[in-house]
């Protein structure tokens, strides 16, 4: 990030330790022993930072990896979130963005600015300016209304899948530091599809274990999505974006590409395809439970392809597919985590390698609760500490896999 103008460096506080302000719109920010920062540019300093006019100034403090907040006067530590620094008039912290975002998804979620607003104890007045601030920050729209209805725009709906999980982590990590000490016991329910809790839940049991010996782990493995709160299910393990139930809150865990793969048994009788065009000549193993599992979304370059699969054999467990496809029944579309090891050993081949299919999301969803159970908080950082230590992202993704897997 570019600075202008006079800067200063001091060396009062530890190395390890900066403190960052960006946009500082204000002419009163100065260090020890410095001349004053004008209005307008970004600052990066080492060590406390003074208005030179009296009023209190807070910065964010990055030490190492983890991020404070620091009241520079008091010099004391406030809270251990990173939030973005809004200097406006006077120097504060961004509260006010962080209300709009709550506001925001109260919106989106009860589908009235009022009830909204009273969700979050503010007056109407105020949950219409908190909206307006949010849109002129974004530059979009995100809600249109008249005088019968309020409802999202295309702009607003993806922004509302992206920021909820992003507050909801927020929110969890203020509840996490008392949760850490918190005793971690009782009965924990899990489910998720079949194929992913065979290949990646059932081997972290163990382990977790070993961590967190009182509590008792059920899963339920099923290919089908059960609500959440009815089931009684603590812990769901999702490929869907959001839940029908605006109580449910989804956190993304991984990211993984799909391939078309085969046996070499299949490729070496049947050929292998080089254009997706070639593929009107192949046998296909489908997945009851896609949505539209013989139509295929291929995309190179900008260039698009829809091709329509002939299926020869079909199944609602994957596990079933991946047992036929190394069998040489015919190919198979399948997300990267299911047949990763295969195509590591040999045992699948991937093809058309250099067109790309619709990659899938591996949620986390949970109910959402101002106080998450210890169980469950350790449970959901066990998986994802675990995922990425294993970098499975990467193994999963097209450009990990055009490295050699």
């Amino acid at each position: 990030m570019g600075l202008s103008g006079p800067t200063c460096v001091s060396r009062s506080l530890s190395e390890a330790a900066s403190i960052e302000i960006l946009q500082a719109k204000d002419s009163h920010i100065s260090a020890p022993g410095a001349v004053e920062v004008e209005a307008g540019m970004n600052y990066r300093s080492r060590g406390p930072v003074r208005r030179t006019d009296g009023v209190r100034a807070i910065a964010n403090v990055r030490l190492h990896t983890v991020v404070k907040r620091y009241d520079v006067d008091q010099r004391r530590t406030i809270s251990v979130r990173e939030i973005s620094f809004l200097a406006t008039g006077k120097l504060e912290w961004g509260v006010d963005y962080w209300n709009q975002l709550r506001l925001f998804i109260q919106i989106a979620e009860t589908g009235s600015m009022s009830r909204a607003a009273e969700a979050l104890g503010q007056s109407n007045a105020a949950a219409s300016r908190y909206l307006a601030e949010l849109e002129r920050r974004l530059s979009v729209r995100l809600v249109e209304r008249n005088t019968r209805r309020l409802w999202l725009t295309e702009s607003g709906e993806a922004f509302y899948a992206r920021c909820k999980s992003a507050v909801a982590e927020i929110e969890e990590a203020e509840t996490a530091a008392a949760a850490a000490t918190a005793h971690v016991a009782g009965n924990l329910r899990v489910t998720g599809p079949l194929s992913f809790c065979m290949i990646h839940i059932g081997p972290l049991l163990p382990l977790f274990r070993q961590r967190y010996p009182d509590v008792i782990v059920e899963v339920i493995a099923a290919n089908r999505y059960d609500n959440i709160i009815d089931s009684g299910i603590d812990v769901a393990f999702r490929t869907r974006y959001a839940e029908p139930d605006s109580s449910i809150t989804v956190r993304r865990l991984a990211r993984t590409s799909r391939a078309i793969v085969a046996s070499p048994s299949y490729l070496a009788r049947r050929g292998t395809p080089t254009h997706p065009d070639d593929l009107d000549e192949h046998d296909f193993l489908t997945y009851l439970h896609t949505t539209y599992p013989k139509d295929l979304h291929f995309e190179r370059d900008g260039e698009t392809i829809t091709k329509t699969i002939r299926g020869v054999a079909s199944a609602n467990e994957a596990q079933i597919l991946r047992q036929a496809a190394l069998g040489g029944l015919g190919m198979l579309v399948q997300p990267n985590y299911l047949h990763y090891d295969d195509v590591r050993a040999g045992s699948l081949v991937r093809v058309l390698r250099d067109w790309k299919l619709p990659s899938i999301d591996i949620n986390i969803a949970y109910p959402s609760s101002s106080y998450l159970p210890a169980r469950s908080r350790a449970f959901i950082d066990f998986v994802i500490e675990h995922f990425r230590a294993m970098k499975f992202e990467q193994k999963w993704t097209d450009r990990f896999a055009e490295a050699g897997s």
